[in-house]
């Protein structure tokens, strides 16, 4: 004999239409990108990626970037609330309409880095120097967002209260953040070498100053 079961409501529905949201981006810019889009994937393993797309370092406002970029701050915002919603920090309501405000203070914040940085790289005149860490830098970044994605899948779905997937997450995401800039380091070293000067100015001034004043107004 049937007995009626009453049916729960999925919790967090709203994550699933973001990584649904997510996917379908990606669909978009592995059609019309394929080559490009593979070679990006590749990019922490191999140096194609910045040889063969040199000359596009200035079309920051192209449709691949400008998706990839939607899609890697769709993901920051997705662990900036998850890791919220773990530690109660800065974590006052639930839903929808806090993840959207975190992923709009990603995006203000990697905006407001790069015109800051534009900037002073103008005043200095360290362009050349600038465009190349910035353009290999987000590169990295969006690649690293894209490789963070499953980590996300699992700490939602598979695991949502494991205190271990947390700090598996946690871990796997200062990995990609340090293996990122060893990578930066190791493919500048060139620039690093003819102007040292410039390159430690670019990172005290545009890389970690706007991090530490960041943590400092969270805190």
């Amino acid at each position: 004999m049937l007995h009626a079961v009453e049916k729960l409501p999925l919790k967090n529905d709203w994550m699933a239409v973001v990584f649904l949201s997510i996917l379908a981006l990606l669909v978009v810019v592995k059609v019309l990108y394929p080559n490009r889009f593979k070679s990006l994937l590749a990019c922490f393993f191999s140096k194609n990626y910045f040889l063969d797309y040199a000359h596009d370092r200035q079309e920051i406002l192209g449709l691949f970037h400008m998706v990839l970029f939607l899609i890697q701050n769709m993901i920051l915002g997705l662990f900036l609330y998850l890791y919220s919603e773990e530690t109660g920090f800065f974590l006052e309501e639930k839903g929808f309409h806090v993840y959207f405000k975190y992923v709009i203070f990603a995006t203000v914040c990697i905006v407001a880095q790069y015109g800051f940085a534009k900037g002073v790289s103008l005043f200095f005149r360290f362009q050349r120097i600038f465009e190349t860490c910035n353009y290999i830098k987000s590169s990295y970044l969006k690649a690293g967002a894209l490789f963070y994605l499953p980590v996300l899948l699992c700490w939602i779905y598979a695991y949502p209260n494991s205190q271990t997937m947390f700090y598996l997450a946690l871990f796997l995401g200062g990995f990609l953040w340090l293996i990122r800039w060893i990578l930066i380091l190791l493919f500048n070293i060139q620039i690093i070498k003819e102007k040292l000067f410039y390159f430690i100015l670019y990172i005290c001034t545009l890389e970690i100053v706007p991090v530490v004043l960041l943590v400092k107004w969270m805190v």
